[in-house]
């Protein structure tokens, strides 16, 4: 599921206004029986597995790898290869486990409004009204010109 934040607010008829971050809005009556605590997902950092990786460039999360793992000075420093993306944009990443950055595989799959997957689906559900759009005032105009 999606998560979202308790605002502190409790209704009159004892339901809840809850904040929802990656969307940015609220819902004012949010019923006790549809809420659960948010589970964390544990993240294993062994070469190979799979993770969710926030791209800072647009704050989005993107599937991801780790691909190395080393120790200095006493801090894990992680190299992550965004999935489906050129090896230059791997990153290696100092203490992940320890920055906002960081989440289990299922997250980046998915759809919401902070992920990838999230925006590709809402931007191909334009294109889809784009293209209708398109279609229908391409055959009024040729409709008006016979």
């Amino acid at each position: 599921g999606i998560n979202a934040e308790y605002m502190g607010e409790i209704n009159d008829d004892g339901t809840y206004r809850i904040f929802w971050p990656a969307w940015g809005n609220h819902s004012d009556t949010v019923s006790p029986d549809d809420m659960k605590p948010a589970k964390v997902e544990a993240v294993d950092l062994k070469k190979g597995n799979a993770v969710s990786l926030k791209f800072t460039q647009d704050d989005l999360w993107y599937p991801a790898t780790v691909v190395e793992t080393k120790t200095e000075n006493d801090m894990l420093k992680v190299k992550f290869h965004f999935d489906g993306f050129p090896d230059e944009m791997d990153e290696w990443i100092d203490d992940p486990l320890n920055t906002k950055r960081l989440r289990s595989a299922s997250y980046a799959m998915q759809e919401q409004a902070d992920t990838m997957v999230g925006r590709m689906k809402k931007l191909n559900e334009q294109n889809v009204w784009r293209t209708d759009v398109a279609r229908r005032v391409r055959a009024a105009a040729c409709d008006v010109g016979q």
